[in-house]
């Protein structure tokens, strides 16, 4: 459905006919997220995992909200069921990575992201740049200068400027003598 609104109305309409339609509640989620209604947004989540408990994606964008609203201990425990439904989840070893190493569980959040990149099909840039920052936490320096090295190069080709400036920013931040 593409803009936000039209797939709020949609999901919305499909949810009075169905109230316990836990994919309609994702997706009316999401649709709230992009609006940035992330309060509402993760209430529609939370409907979604009730739901349904055996999605891993449910949860995974339940995680991600609660991260995104500095939740995260309640978000880890959210990624660690969509693992748990899913252990070959790249984007949910991921959101988990990305909230271990938030915590500072440095080697669990690089197990985990080093899980995720081995399940993508190809090489996701945010991923190796979330790796790379726990590699550096951990005191693996050259395993943390090569993912963001490639990282980089995969934001670029992609076109992602955001993730680009991200990475350009931490890579200013490293010691020069990496």
């Amino acid at each position: 459905l593409g803009k936000p609104d039209k797939a709020m109305m949609h999901y919305r309409q499909a949810l009075t006919f169905d109230s316990c339609n836990a994919e309609a509640c994702n997706n009316l989620g999401d649709a709230l997220a992009r609006k940035d209604s992330v309060g509402k947004a993760i209430v529609q989540f939370e409907k979604a995992v009730q739901l349904d408990s055996t999605d891993d994606l449910f949860p995974t964008n339940l995680g991600i909200m609660l991260a995104r609203t500095g939740r995260t201990d309640y978000a880890i425990v959210h990624l660690v069921k969509a693992v748990e439904c899913n252990p070959d989840a790249a984007n949910a070893r991921t959101a988990l990575g990305n909230a271990l190493l938030e915590k500072r569980y440095y080697p669990e959040a690089a197990h985990q992201l080093e899980e995720a990149s081995r399940l993508s099909g190809e090489k996701d840039p945010l991923t190796l740049h979330l790796l790379g920052r726990a590699y550096s936490h951990l005191g693996r320096f050259p395993e943390d200068v090569e993912a963001q090295r490639e990282a980089l190069s995969i934001a670029m080709q992609k076109n992602n400027q955001g993730l680009v400036q991200l990475i350009n920013d931490y890579i200013g931040k490293m010691p020069r003598e990496r």
